[in-house]
């Protein structure tokens, strides 16, 4: 059984935005996968706006990305950004 974790590494491969945040796919895949593959980065976030930018820059650059959820997930969790690392 995969052990819990809340950092996960990846290239972005999909943006959902609804109206209630942002979803965000990785293309990579772990052993420890959230629930539908799905980030959620929520418009409630205090820096929704910067984090949604970097994302967006990510994303349009095929930047390598980090994305810290607000607390360890196991296998179908939902998982919430705490922060996103930019790598380029």
């Amino acid at each position: 059984m995969p052990v819990p974790v809340h950092f996960f590494d990846g290239h972005i491969e999909l943006l959902y935005v609804h109206s209630g945040g942002c979803y965000i796919r990785l293309t990579e895949k772990g052993d420890v996968r959230p629930q539908d593959d799905y980030f959620s980065l929520l418009t409630s976030h205090q820096n929704y706006q910067s984090l949604y930018a970097v994302v967006c820059l990510a994303a349009s650059n095929r930047y390598r990305v980090t994305i810290r959820t607000t607390h360890d997930i196991n296998n179908g969790d939902q998982a919430t950004v705490e922060y996103i690392k930019v790598y380029w």
